[in-house]
């Protein structure tokens, strides 16, 4: 599928990530339009990414797509993103525990944001 906006232009979206991208509202919602067509990030056809306004939907070696936006999206990207400690995310965003934050599950850890931090 092809999806354009007059901010972003046109960007190939493979049916993979639609499907994570539709889930978390489209363009209404905090990844808002892709800025990229989806890229290899390795040696490994199947590990991809496609960058968005708000954040990226990465595609693990596994072939499972999880979206990382925001403020976690932010701190991924500042200690390394795939190539830093956490790793690939394994989930999408979600509430944390406590409802007062959020959350993302990577390959090595996990990254939490909340009001208080």
């Amino acid at each position: 599928m092809i999806y354009w906006s007059p901010e972003t232009g046109a960007h190939v979206v493979s049916t993979q990530v639609v499907a994570v991208w539709s889930a978390l509202g489209w363009e209404a919602a905090e990844l808002g339009y892709p800025t990229t067509d989806q890229d290899g990030i390795s040696a490994n056809p199947i590990e991809r990414m496609q960058q968005f306004q708000g954040g990226a939907i990465v595609q693990n070696w596994l072939g499972v797509n999880a979206a990382v936006y925001g403020r976690i999206y932010n701190r991924w990207i500042e200690s390394g993103g795939i190539r830093g400690a956490a790793g690939f995310p394994s989930t999408n965003e979600s509430d944390s525990i406590s409802r007062r934050g959020r959350l993302n599950v990577f390959e090595h850890g996990i990254i939490v944001w909340s009001p208080e931090n």
